[in-house]
């Protein structure tokens, strides 16, 4: 029998050609896939750091009182040394190997994000896998909106705030509690009379002031008497406010004028029984309610 003979053909060009092909977009495809899990792996590193920036700045501010500044070099960059953050060198750069941008803003409810409408204290941005920040006027402008491929991390500091502004009371109303100390019990204007009640705006000098009523006034010492003069000369008003007057007194550092929030502390509220005699906070709204109503953020020892 004749055996049949069997030709070995290779491969034609246009099968080279087409196996090239598939070969190339197999590849392209890898490269692409390859790509988006580093940025995915880099966008992880990027935001884990931006949270730890964040949990330290909010641990400096509760440890100071005041918001920690960027770094100076470059500008506007996180300040890791010992003095501030105390981190890491690596937690300047974000995931692509440039500099994150760190800024803070003068009070800390002054910075707004997407459209959000309770503001921040701080903002920590990366210019993301484009290693450029798109975000227009990130530097001045108080409304930021993310563009491109950016990431950006708002640092809020409301609940250190709340904190420190819960101490200043108490120590305020320590303060009151001494100065009605000093008068409770006393015939202080020699009328015959202790502790009276019906007391009248002052419009004596000295410190306390005198002018023929009873400084004490049972519990309303300062709730009455509406003027202070303690002879502190020109250029110093102690008189402004109540607050004013027992930092004055107490020779208080004008941390204790203000809140948290950059308003003024406000004294007694004989509308409301869990504000009168007391010194509070409008919180972080920057208004008053009642607290039975209230906008829910005003604070009181």
């Amino acid at each position: 029998m004749a055996k049949v003979g069997i030709r070995n053909r290779g491969f034609t060009l246009v099968e080279l050609l087409l196996a090239l092909g598939i070969a190339g977009i197999i590849a392209a495809f890898s490269i692409s896939i390859s790509s988006s899990i580093s940025n995915l792996s880099k966008q992880a590193m990027t935001k884990a750091r931006m949270g730890t920036i964040a949990a330290k700045a909010r641990q400096y501010y509760r440890s100071h009182k005041v918001q920690v500044a960027a770094a100076v070099t470059p500008a506007d960059s996180v300040p890791v040394t010992s003095a501030n953050l105390n981190l890491e060198q690596k937690y300047r750069l974000d995931g692509w190997g440039k500099f994150l941008y760190f800024r803070a803003s003068s009070v800390i409810n002054g910075l707004k994000v997407n459209g959000g409408s309770a503001g921040v204290g701080a903002i920590i941005i990366s210019g993301g896998p484009n290693q450029q920040i798109d975000i227009i006027n990130y530097t001045t402008a108080s409304s930021l909106l993310v563009t491109g491929d950016d990431l950006i991390v708002g640092v809020n500091f409301n609940q250190e705030a709340t904190e420190i502004v819960l101490e200043d009371l108490q120590l305020l109303q320590n303060k009151v509690e001494a100065f009605d100390a000093q008068f409770e019990g006393v015939d202080n204007d020699s009328s015959g009379g202790i502790d009276e009640n019906g007391c009248v705006a002052d419009s004596g000098v000295g410190c306390p002031p005198t002018g023929g009523n009873d400084p004490n006034c049972g519990r309303a010492t300062l709730d009455n008497i509406t003027f202070y003069d303690c002879g502190s000369g020109a250029g110093v008003n102690e008189t402004a406010s109540v607050v004013a007057f027992m930092t004055y007194l107490y020779n208080l550092s004008s941390h204790y004028l203000a809140d948290s929030w950059g308003n003024s502390y406000q004294w007694s509220d004989p509308t409301d029984p869990l504000k009168h005699h007391k010194f509070w906070s409008y919180g972080p709204d920057g208004s008053s309610g009642t607290v039975a109503g209230d906008t829910a953020d005003d604070i009181v020892f």
